[in-house]
């Protein structure tokens, strides 16, 4: 890539938009369906909507992916200003977002769409790492390079551990959540969202 980079994602990365200004990232929204109603994720619609409305009526929100044409409207501008453009997409076993951004890349230069197999958070940090993964001591890896990753200093375990983490069928009947209950989560994002932002503040500011 001989131009300049530009980091790119879809909404389920779910970086706040301070994260997102820090590391100069743009995010293309999924479309949010609750009921009759149809949002944009991060533009119009909050996590925060997803429990007031389930404890209105039990309406549970579903998705939809970013269109070929709207990932043309998305990229192209960042294409007009000179960049190459990396974008990091949900899981393809989970959204046709990836495979949309495939599509709109084809008639614009420069667009590397990139599937990460990952949702949420998982998506959120190889975004932050692509940004500059300098704060964090990652570098670039060329052929050949071997990572060894140890899961455990005993050397004498012998078991396996199974990290899939397979989400539910789509139509799966999920079970009833009590106000109660969607309280007690709504307190554990905000705690889990302060231990990394807090995190995130300890990296240098090379600026």
């Amino acid at each position: 890539m001989s131009k300049p980079v530009f980091i790119t994602s879809d909404s389920t990365c779910d970086l706040t938009p301070e994260l997102l200004e820090r590391f100069n990232v743009k995010t293309a929204p999924l479309h949010v369906l609750l009921g009759e109603d149809t949002y944009l994720d991060g533009v119009n619609f909050t996590q925060e909507m997803i429990f007031e409305r389930y404890a209105k009526d039990k309406t549970l929100p579903r998705t939809a992916a970013v269109s070929p044409q709207e990932f043309t409207d998305f990229f192209t501008p960042l294409v007009e200003a000179g960049y190459e453009v990396i974008f990091l997409s949900i899981s393809s076993g989970l959204s046709g977002t990836y495979q949309n951004a495939v599509i709109a890349a084809q008639d614009l230069p420069g667009i590397y769409p990139i599937d990460t197999h990952k949702l949420t958070t998982g998506v959120g940090d190889m975004v932050i790492w692509a940004g500059d993964g300098s704060r964090f001591g990652l570098g670039k890896s060329i052929p050949g390079d071997t990572l060894r990753l140890t899961l455990d200093k005993n050397a004498d375990f012998t078991g396996t551990i199974d990290l899939d983490l397979v989400p539910p069928r789509a139509g799966a009947q999920l079970p009833s959540v009590s106000a109660e209950t969607a309280a007690l989560n709504d307190m554990r994002k905000a705690r889990e969202d302060s231990i990394r932002n807090a995190y995130v503040a300890t990296f240098p500011d090379i600026d």
